[in-house]
């Protein structure tokens, strides 16, 4: 059982920007639905919805930090600057 309950959740890490319906992660699984959602929050905690956005959670504050370190490293470089003495080579 536990192959297929991480058949479903390999599914959801991997599309879980689609909408994903517990049909599909159930038939993924290859079980009624009532028993993939049964078996999937005595496994991990979580039904198969709270694990889902979790993931989606996670994926939108690596997205954050990743773009607030390019912003940062956007504002300390010289060539962004709006002062183009600031800019040039010998500021």
């Amino acid at each position: 059982m536990l192959v297929h309950l991480r058949r479903a959740r390999d599914l959801a890490d991997r599309d879980y920007a689609r909408g994903l319906a517990l049909d599909l992660l159930a038939e993924t699984a290859g079980m009624s639905k009532y028993h993939f959602l049964r078996l999937f929050r005595a496994t991990y905690g979580m039904t198969p919805g709270q694990y889902l956005s979790q993931r989606r959670l996670e994926r939108s504050q690596e997205l954050l930090r990743n773009t607030n370190l390019m912003w940062g490293l956007a504002e300390r470089s010289p060539a962004t600057s709006a002062n183009p003495q600031e800019a040039s080579c010998g500021a």
